[in-house]
């Protein structure tokens, strides 16, 4: 794993263990658990559920939490695994590595289990859009004498606008100041 792979990880780690800590303040009677969870925190092969094994924690975490301690592990878990997917360019195969877990497969059933989508479509939604192509009109042609736009780039380009009577305006404007890229189109009758 790459530096930035491990700095990513510690920091995932860094926010459960601070949720662990909050959570033990609000809830110190669960304090041995919750301490149990931060020191094992995304260890290769650890089961929350040993921590629940006595009914009496189960029923202090469930009502506590909501969950039982695995439930709360597990979100713990997802939510490091959502932020390490959606906002860095880690490998999913470090990810799973880094989150405990021996196989990519099974953190991928996993986390399409808990979110509903697999962590490479996750990633996909949550990928910044590519970069658009300036919108200006420009100023001179190119070297070779031709301008950056087709007519139908320009008219593509365009098609964002609301009104046809925008749009007309805009091409009206954009003839008037560059004939010369209009010179190959047939006259306009209107």
């Amino acid at each position: 794993m790459t530096t930035k792979t491990d700095d990513a990880l510690a920091a995932a780690k860094a926010q459960a263990r601070s949720r662990i800590e909050n959570d033990m303040r609000t809830v110190p009677e669960l304090r041995p658990q919750l301490e149990t969870l931060s020191r094992r925190l995304f260890a290769r092969g650890f089961d929350a559920a040993e921590i629940g094994a006595d009914p009496a924690v189960q029923r202090e975490f469930r009502f506590a939490f909501g969950v039982s301690p695995k439930g709360y592990y597990d979100s713990l878990l997802l939510d490091a695994s959502r932020a390490l997917v959606c906002a860095t360019g880690v490998p999913v195969i470090d990810v799973a590595a880094g989150l405990g877990f021996a196989d990519p497969e099974a953190f991928s059933r996993w986390f399409k289990y808990r979110t509903g989508l697999a962590p490479m479509k996750l990633r996909e939604r949550h990928r910044p859009p590519a970069p658009i192509r300036s919108t200006g009109v420009p100023e001179k042609p190119t070297e070779s004498g031709e301008f950056p736009l087709s007519l139908r780039e320009w008219r593509m380009m365009l098609l964002g606008l609301s009104t046809p009577e925008r749009i007309e305006g805009v091409l009206r404007w954009i003839r008037d100041a560059y004939p010369e890229a209009f010179a190959d189109e047939p006259p306009r009758v209107n």
